[in-house]
């Protein structure tokens, strides 16, 4: 055999020999590849926050029991010092500018404050002690004022006035909410009653526009501790907590908001005709697995006890949007965490808020997004930023 023979006959023997190995290197690189990029798309990004700065602090006496907070466009935030009975605005230098409101009982004037809302021109402040919505422009100047009241929505179970003395999260679920076109957003949902949507819609003359959200199937508008413990036994939510939901407002498409069905958990997107766009189970998220968990053990244990104990279950405390749509969901479990939901209603970003000193952190927040710091109180009534 040549010399050139030999050659070529030697160096195929070694190519044949490597081939398997060489085919199978490759095919590990591409099963990891797309193994990888199946993990990326699975689940969302997990960001802990560990980083802040404390924006106001409670050894300042500025703020003493801060039980809501709002941004708006030029980074002013908005206060509702329950202790001080009024709502401060304060610069993004954290100087009080102007004050809304006191107590009393006259015009602009406050009982028990279930929740502040911003738009472009107005500050609203919902006064469920007497059944009010009071509307101020932003230069301090008392506007008007909404009585829900008169038009029948007095809730068969008021929400418990705001402590002046001690931080607790307020529940927002079926609450008045203010759209982001300044239209008034009520709930029929009452205990006793029945109700054929979870919102309707009104202008701020108290027309009715619309019918806004759907009934969850299998709500029950009665409290009845009998239904509620077949339902637990049977690893059911409870009917009587099927209804639970809050309105998130979309500043840039005042036509459209999110729905949270806060103890399903669940969130589905409306026209502000009523029209569904979307709606999107969340009941998968792990940690939600672990609150559902604990609500059930919980529930079994007390109702052996007695039959008319019971504990709340709200998967998502409160609620913001974003400029590009993107929903951020707050919820207290072992750790506060921030949820992002893009507009299609897909999670992408789960955000863990560390506090590195033992002081718990209270799901009350609003975001400032032009300086991209999530602001959270904590439950000394400290104000912290987070940078995200």
């Amino acid at each position: 055999m040549s010399r050139l023979c030999q050659v070529i006959f030697s160096e195929w023997t070694v190519i044949r020999c490597l081939f398997p190995s060489i085919l199978l290197a490759l095919s590990f690189v591409f099963w990891t590849g797309c193994t990888s990029e199946e993990t990326e798309e699975l689940g969302p990004d997990i960001v802990t926050l560990d980083e802040y700065r404390t924006f106001i602090s409670h050894e300042e006496n500025l703020i003493t029991v801060p039980n809501f907070i709002r941004f708006d466009n030029s980074s002013n935030l908005f206060v509702y010092d329950a202790a001080n009975g009024s709502v401060l605005m304060l610069n993004p230098a954290g100087e009080i500018v102007r004050e809304f409101g006191r107590v009393g009982r006259g015009p602009g004037e406050i009982q028990w404050v279930s929740h502040i809302h911003l738009t472009e021109n107005y500050l609203y402040i919902v006064d469920t002690g007497q059944f009010l919505i009071h509307r101020y422009l932003k230069d301090g100047e008392y506007d008007s004022v909404f009585n829900y009241g008169e038009i029948g929505y007095i809730p068969s179970v008021p929400s418990p006035p705001v402590t002046t003395s001690q931080i607790i999260v307020p529940t927002l679920t079926n609450q008045p909410h203010i759209t982001a076109d300044d239209e008034v957003l009520l709930s029929p949902v009452q205990a006793g009653a029945s109700a054929e949507s979870v919102y309707r819609l009104y202008d701020w003359s108290g027309e009715f526009k619309a019918d806004v959200g759907e009934i969850p199937e299998g709500s029950a508008f009665t409290l009845d501790n009998e239904e509620i413990r077949n339902d637990i036994l049977n690893g059911e939510i409870p009917g009587f907590y099927r209804a639970n939901v809050f309105p998130v407002s979309n500043p840039s498409n005042p036509d459209q908001l999110k729905l949270v069905y806060a103890s399903l958990p669940r969130i589905a997107q409306y026209r502000m005709n009523g029209e569904k766009l979307w709606e999107t189970d969340l009941s998968k998220i792990p940690e939600f697995e672990k609150m559902t968990d604990h609500f059930f053990q919980t529930m079994e244990r007390m109702q052996r006890a007695d039959i008319r104990s019971r504990i709340g279950l709200d998967y998502f405390n409160a609620g913001v949007m974003g400029p590009d749509g993107d929903l951020f969901l707050a919820s207290e479990h072992e750790m506060i965490q921030i949820y992002r939901f893009n507009g299609e209603g897909e999670l992408t970003h789960t955000y863990r808020l560390d506090s590195d000193q033992e002081i718990e952190l209270k799901p009350i927040f609003d975001i400032d997004f032009s300086n991209r710091e999530i602001y959270i109180v904590t439950e000394l009534g400290d104000l912290r930023a987070y940078p995200f």
